[in-house]
């Protein structure tokens, strides 16, 4: 695993946390093989940096209200992340945008073609604006990180370019006052470790991609 597959691990996980809690989600939450492999992923970037965090995720996603069956996680997510579509005034931009960056992948071989089928199914699924927006940025980003994991030199800076433009546009204004409300107002463990660690990954791509400084936490 290198640096940028495991990004896009850590992208792709948080994306999916972020999902409506039906069962599938529920039981990719409490998956014992997708937490380690978020762990190492973790581990690799940056372990003394996200320790805490994700031994805090997981111990969130250990207790009885993280269950197949269960629908105290579902009313936590109707309540708690619908309400805040003030976060994402930005979302026919971001639209927009993802879709632009789906026709650049598009033409990125079968490995990107795939990637991109999947991502553009789930983008036209969107039915809760807040939630989705914010798992389709996530999903974007893991994606093409991944692209970058497998990508030719060339390809690979152009990978980082976009990567860098579409954060410091759509993810760093939006994703990290959105986790500290969730941080603030949520009933559930869950969903607080999930925006903690959320967060500081954000942190972390700042310095990584090389956000520039009057664009972090604007």
């Amino acid at each position: 695993m290198n640096r940028s597959q495991a990004r896009s691990n850590v992208y792709k996980a948080l994306s999916d946390f972020f999902a409506y809690p039906d069962e599938r989600v529920r039981s990719s939450i409490m998956n014992k093989r997708r937490q380690n492999v978020l762990r190492q992923s973790l581990q690799l970037l940056d372990e003394e940096y996200f320790t805490g965090c994700f031994e805090g995720l997981k111990r969130a996603s250990d207790v009885g209200n993280v269950k197949p069956g269960g629908d105290e996680m579902a009313r936590e997510y109707e309540r708690l992340l619908d309400s805040f579509d003030s976060y994402l005034k930005d979302a026919s931009d971001a639209s927009d945008y993802m879709m632009e960056v789906w026709s650049f992948m598009r033409d990125k071989g079968r490995r990107g073609k795939g990637r991109c089928r999947d991502f553009e199914a789930g983008f036209k699924m969107t039915k809760r604006p807040a939630s989705d927006a914010i798992c389709h940025r996530l999903k974007l980003m893991g994606i093409l990180a991944g692209l970058e994991s497998e990508a030719l030199p060339g390809e690979k800076i152009h990978l980082e370019e976009v990567q860098l433009d579409f954060l410091s546009k759509f993810i760093v204004p939006c994703i990290s006052n959105f986790c500290d409300q969730v941080i603030l107002n949520t009933f559930s463990n869950f969903y607080r470790a999930l925006a903690i660690l959320t967060r500081e990954f954000v942190k972390f791509e700042e310095n990584y991609l090389g956000v520039p400084e009057e664009l972090q936490n604007r």
